[in-house]
């Protein structure tokens, strides 16, 4: 029940960041500027809380194959990082999170092809809803009235 809990609260707050982050983008600070900055800061966190709560984790620990994995993480970050920037300045925010909803699906199918987890009838019946959702949300037809 916790992990569902602690769910809702990230999700809460991603939520919030996507309005912050276009509030930032519109007042004037350049896409890579923004994300510089709210690196650091959170690198800065995480440096605190790996030497608070990870206090057995060392470097020479990962192994070689998982720091190729961890750089491959790190250019996907940044790349998708820069473009949901640009992409959050032509968009408005509602639109961003319906597109965001996209995620588990794609995520799932990640999941199953990469990982072998498995995919439940409910699990596809919950991605059509969420797709029937999404276009009518996003009305890509100019005759579905407001």
């Amino acid at each position: 029940m916790m992990g569902y809990v602690l769910a809702a609260l990230a999700i809460c707050m991603y939520a919030f960041l996507q309005v912050l982050s276009k509030k930032f983008l519109v007042s004037g600070i350049p896409p890579h500027a923004f994300m510089m900055i709210s690196t650091v800061i959170l690198v800065f966190c995480a440096f605190l809380s790996t030497n608070y709560i990870d206090k057995d984790f060392t470097f020479k620990s990962i192994k070689y194959n998982d720091w190729i994995l961890l750089g491959i993480f790190g250019i996907m970050n940044f790349l998708a990082f820069s473009i949901y920037l640009y992409a959050l300045k032509e968009i408005p925010v509602v639109e961003w999170q319906l597109l965001n909803i996209t995620t588990p699906i794609l995520g799932a199918l990640l999941a199953y092809f990469i990982m072998n987890e498995s995919i439940h009838m409910r699990h596809i019946i919950g991605f059509a809803f969420v797709s029937v959702g999404l276009f009518i949300a996003l009305k890509p037809f100019n005759y579905i009235n407001n």
